[in-house]
């Protein structure tokens, strides 16, 4: 375990240049119309996940974006009809959500949020924007463990949560599962903000960080890289090398 931790550390690269990536894959997913670049967008976030051992989110979001892939080539057949209308846009957002929520997914996964703070004030970013960043960063895999928690509570006493039961008791699905949710995403709020008051984030000086937080060779080579393969399909779309 204690190697596999400090290969990830390794590995690892500054939020700067993830955030980078995120807004580079958000450019490639929405403005393109072809599900052809599509599927090269999604390529590009999959071998970032896999390169950072992301296996059990790659696989997840593989699924996902093939059974919608598969409907959008699809929709089509249904013609001018408002559900094929529907479904068709439907699948348009979310094949371009996928890639961008993929590399999302990773920077929560694989960012300390002290190092995510330290990066954001090496930008010169006012705290009215690092921190709903940091409390986002923070939030998101806070809220997943408690309703990891809440479904395991409920198998415990009997109640299944499964899609099947949602759709037939939508009222005890509100019950059981939304109200402790809201209820613990309350007092969630409440522990992050006194964890921004201890990190002294409410203060106007200059804070120290107990990491040196610098670009090295590696995050410049992988910003450089991404952004090479970016403007190359962007280029080469122009062209009508690659399909559009």
């Amino acid at each position: 375990m204690g190697k596999k931790k400090e290969l990830l550390e390794k590995r690892n690269i500054d939020a700067r240049i993830k955030l980078l990536l995120i807004i580079e894959q958000g450019l490639l997913s929405f403005f393109t119309g072809s599900n052809g670049l599509i599927l090269i967008a999604f390529l590009l976030s999959a071998f970032t996940l896999l390169w950072f051992k992301q296996y059990s989110a790659t696989s997840r979001f593989s699924a996902v974006f093939a059974v919608v892939f598969i409907i959008s080539c699809l929709a089509p057949l249904l013609g001018a009809t408002p559900f094929g209308m529907i479904l068709g846009m439907l699948t348009y957002l979310i094949l371009r959500m996928i890639p961008v929520l993929m590399l999302g997914s990773w920077l929560v996964n694989t960012t300390n949020i002290s190092d995510f703070i330290a990066s954001m004030e090496k930008m010169k970013l006012p705290f009215v924007i690092i921190i709903p960043l940091a409390v986002t960063l923070r939030f998101m895999p806070t809220i997943r463990a408690e309703f990891r928690n809440i479904k395991n509570t409920m198998k415990m006493r009997g109640i299944g949560l499964s899609f099947s039961s949602v759709i037939r008791h939508p009222l005890m699905t509100t019950e059981y599962v939304m109200v402790p949710l809201l209820m613990r995403s309350i007092k969630i709020a409440d522990e992050l903000s006194a964890s921004a008051l201890t990190r002294g984030l409410g203060s106007h000086k200059s804070r120290t960080s107990y990491h040196n937080i610098r670009l090295n060779t590696r995050d410049i080579a992988w910003a450089a890289g991404f952004t090479f393969l970016v403007v190359a399909v962007f280029i080469q779309s122009a062209q009508g090398v690659l399909p559009i």
